[in-house]
C-alpha cells in the first residue's frame, strides 16, 4: 500500500523532504516513480534481466544513502548515472583478470614497466589519480578488454571521445612516472 504522498509532488521536493526527514514513504515515492526507467538503462547495459533488477535495487540502495548529495535538476538522470556506475561495477567485478594488451588493435602505448608487485601497486594508483573518464576508460579498455564502441556504450561517450581519454590518461600517467 502506497502512502499519501501527492502525486503532483516535484521530485526535487521528495528529495528534500527525505533528507530532512528521513521518511520512508518519500524515499518509496521516488521509487515507485524511477523503477522502471533505471530498470530498463540496467538491462541495456547488461543485456540480463536478472541482473539488472538486483542492479536496479542496487541503485535505489545507493541513491537512498547518497540522498544528501543530490543538489536538485534532474532526479532521473541523477539515477541512472548511479545505475550506469552500479552496472560497471558489476561487470569489472564479473571479469576474472586483465588480458595482455597485445590483444588490443590500435591500443595507445601503456607506460613501460615492468610488472612487479611494487610496479602494479604504483600503476594502480596512477590509474586512481586519472579524472573519473579518464580512469573508467583506462580500466575498461586494459584491464576488462572492453573495445571502443562497448565503452562507449556502456559510458555514453561516443568512439572517438573513448579514444581521447584513453590517450589523455596514458600520457597522464606517463607524466606521472617517477624518473629513473
Amino acid at each position: 500500500m502506497r502512502s499519501e504522498i501527492p502525486s503532483e509532488l516535484p521530485d526535487d521536493t521528495l528529495m528534500e523532504r527525505f533528507k530532512e526527514s528521513f521518511a520512508p514513504e518519500y524515499f518509496a515515492e521516488v521509487f515507485h516513480r524511477h523503477r522502471a526507467r533505471v530498470f530498463l538503462c540496467c538491462n541495456a547495459l547488461l543485456r540480463n534481466s536478472e541482473a539488472a533488477a538486483d542492479m536496479t535495487q542496487e541503485t535505489f540502495m545507493r541513491a537512498m544513502n547518497k540522498a544528501h548529495t543530490y543538489h536538485g535538476g534532474s532526479l532521473s538522470a541523477w539515477l541512472t548515472t548511479i545505475a550506469r556506475n552500479q552496472c560497471i561495477n558489476y561487470m569489472q567485478a564479473l571479469h576474472r583478470g586483465p588480458r595482455p594488451l597485445d590483444e588490443f588493435e590500435d591500443p595507445p602505448a601503456p607506460p613501460n614497466v615492468a610488472a612487479t608487485p611494487e610496479v602494479t601497486l604504483d600503476l594502480a594508483s596512477r590509474i586512481a589519480e586519472l579524472p573519473d573518464a579518464q580512469r573508467l576508460c583506462v580500466q575498461l579498455f586494459y584491464l576488462n578488454g572492453q573495445s571502443y564502441e562497448e565503452i562507449a556504450r556502456l559510458c555514453g561517450f561516443t568512439a572517438k571521445e573513448v579514444k581521447s581519454h584513453l590517450q589523455n590518461g596514458i600520457r597522464r600517467m606517463r607524466r606521472s612516472e617517477a624518473p629513473s
